[in-house]
């Protein structure tokens, strides 16, 4: 199965990539190190759980659609 790629999506997300790579790069000297820690902690903390939780609930769907067919 063939699926085109949504071209206009693409570049609206790397030209917002962009934009937030030149941001961060702008205010990160007006931020204490600390904090972009704290941030950086939260940040993959909770993206841990989040995949997690996602990656549980897409095996839970494999297993009910294996017992189905």
């Amino acid at each position: 199965m063939a699926v085109a790629p949504d071209w206009m999506l693409g570049v609206l997300m790397g030209v917002g990539g962009m934009i937030g790579m030149y941001a961060g790069a702008r205010t990160q000297k007006f931020i204490p190190a600390k904090l972009i820690k704290w941030i950086l902690a939260f940040i993959l903390t909770g993206g841990r759980y989040i995949l997690s939780f996602w990656f549980n609930r897409i095996q839970e769907i494999q297993t009910l659609v294996s017992l189905c067919f």
